[in-house]
């Protein structure tokens, strides 16, 4: 039942529905960040048929797209923490284990070297395809400690050439950020961080419905008589998405607008198949069903949008009038446009 109102909120959503006919990976990697549930029962049941999906999965994780590495991370760090907590009084059975666990781990990233081919360069040629070569690539990234990672890895081989241009590239634009200004909350700002940018995109793209079915079902699933399983499991899903937020946070990634918040939306979509399942087994089915038919009816006018891209729910003003309220510009300098006057919270622009 969890399952199925989790589909429910992946289909009805406007942001997911958006992604479907487009050939972007921000929804695979959504769904693939998930990975945590395949870890968590990998640690559950130690047997190689769980170890290989792991790796399978975090493998595909790592190919999809450079923000993979956060699943990825996120659930090597929850890996190896459970491992050392689980046999802290069995040093031999720890080191067996965590051994294991780190070649599923290495298992991942020959996947993701076998995406290309297992070569290290992006072509038969040596030369190198890029606009810029790899190494002013890796010289462009303003943080030291970037530079001599991507560096290193560059230098020993660790992964095909392309991919580390990628990551740079990312590094880069993404993380110290590019020229790029945002209108959001009423504030006009150019290159500055803001930490509750993503959570503001979130707010103001999910459906009123979605977010009270996720509130209620955060309420539910750490409730004192829930099972334990399903809270780590719960716990685990929320930290991913606290680690993928808190990133965003620090990053000047808000010209990308709420796509790459998109793996927030699979653990909020879990939360709320735990207030369908709440619901449809109420004890008193009238007021259950009747709840959940009321909500699903409420989010028919996210369904009615043409453009999904373009839903704003009542927070941001509606779809008609999101670009008044809360929605966010998104100014590139690079294309010759400046600001030249806000008067009410409406920006008139002009072309050089």
């Amino acid at each position: 039942m969890v399952a199925i109102g989790a589909l429910l909120f992946a289909l009805i959503d406007p942001t997911v529905a958006a992604h479907w006919p487009v050939v972007m990976t921000d929804l695979p990697v959504g769904l693939l960040s998930t990975c945590v549930l395949v870890c968590i029962e990998a640690l559950r049941n130690w047997n190689w048929v769980n170890l290989v999906l792991l790796s399978i999965v975090l493998g595909l994780t790592l190919s999809v797209k450079h923000s993979g590495l956060i699943a990825f991370g996120s659930t090597g760090l929850l890996g190896l923490t459970g491992l050392i907590w689980q046999f802290r009084g069995e040093k031999r059975v720890d080191v067996r284990k965590v051994s294991i666990f780190l070649l599923a781990l290495a298992g991942a990233v020959v996947i993701l070297c076998a995406t290309y081919g297992f070569h290290y360069r992006e072509s038969k040629q040596p030369v190198e395809k890029f606009n810029r070569s790899l190494t002013q690539k890796i010289a462009d990234l303003r943080s030291p400690m970037w530079r001599a990672a991507l560096g290193g890895v560059a230098r020993f081989r660790f992964l095909p050439r392309s991919y580390i241009w990628g990551l740079a590239d990312i590094v880069r634009t993404g993380m110290e950020g590019r020229a790029h200004s945002d209108y959001a909350f009423g504030r006009l700002t150019f290159m500055e961080r803001r930490p509750l940018l993503f959570p503001g995109y979130v707010a103001a793209k999910l459906p009123i419905p979605l977010t009270l079915l996720s509130v209620l079902g955060c309420l539910i699933a750490f409730r004192p008589d829930r099972a334990r399983r399903d809270k780590t499991a719960m716990a685990a899903l929320l930290l991913l998405a606290a680690a993928l937020l808190l990133i965003l946070a620090r990053s000047g990634a808000g010209y990308a607008g709420v796509r790459h918040a998109l793996t927030v939306y699979f653990p909020l979509g879990i939360l709320a198949g735990f207030a369908v399942e709440y619901l449809a087994k109420c004890p008193r089915r009238v007021v259950g069903w009747g709840t959940l038919a009321l909500a699903l009816l409420s989010c028919f006018p996210a369904l009615g949008v043409v453009r999904p891209w373009e839903y704003h729910n009542i927070l941001a003003g509606g779809t008609g009038g999101a670009y008044r309220t809360s929605a966010t510009i998104q100014l590139t300098w690079a294309n010759a446009i400046k600001p030249v006057a806000i008067h009410d919270q409406e920006l008139v622009l002009e072309e050089k």
